[in-house]
């Protein structure tokens, strides 16, 4: 079973990586990052919509989450392209992926959660991280390429809070 997990979960990895690779590097008139969400959305829409429309456990909180999770998941990806069009994956990955650092401010001063030692220990190491990789890379275009990814950070931060609140009215996977 661990073998199993362990190859699912390093085929995600490498799947994941490919697509941020693949959107980089592919020619900004190809619109690679619009048509993998379209072939995206056309496969896995009409499955995953109507298991929303009949199981999801439908009330205000769940409808404010929705709309909050796909409009910042729009954000994220327009912020996303941009930041490609700057500058390499290698900068723009990470820190477009910081949004843990992010989402555990939301999660403090929205949700009243708390972070232990090694909670904050993990944020101090992810801000120097960051850090030392905007030194790292001090070309001409990181600059606004570090504003995007940013940008794509707050976008991930917010609907992955934004997810949480409305898995709670999910009961299914595929809703």
């Amino acid at each position: 079973m661990i073998d199993n997990a362990f190859a699912l979960l390093t085929l995600s990895v490498l799947m994941h990586v490919a697509w941020n690779v693949m959107t980089r590097l592919a020619d900004p008139r190809a619109n690679f990052l619009w048509w993998g969400l379209l072939a995206h959305t056309l496969i896995f829409a009409p499955w995953a919509i109507t298991s929303l429309v009949i199981e999801a456990q439908w009330n205000a909180e769940l409808i404010i989450a929705l709309f909050f999770s796909a409009v910042a998941n729009v954000f994220y990806f327009f912020a996303l392209r941009r930041a490609y069009h700057l500058a390499s994956v290698s900068f723009v990955y990470p820190i477009a992926r910081s949004s843990p650092v992010l989402i555990a401010l939301w999660a403090w001063l929205l949700f009243d959660e708390q972070l232990g030692l090694w909670g904050m220990a993990g944020i101090f190491l992810s801000i120097s991280g960051l850090w030392l990789l905007a030194k790292v890379d001090p070309g001409e275009r990181t600059v606004p390429a570090m504003k995007w990814a940013s940008l794509a950070a707050i976008g991930t931060s917010i609907y992955s809070l934004s997810d949480k609140v409305a898995v709670n009215y999910l009961p299914s996977f595929s809703a």
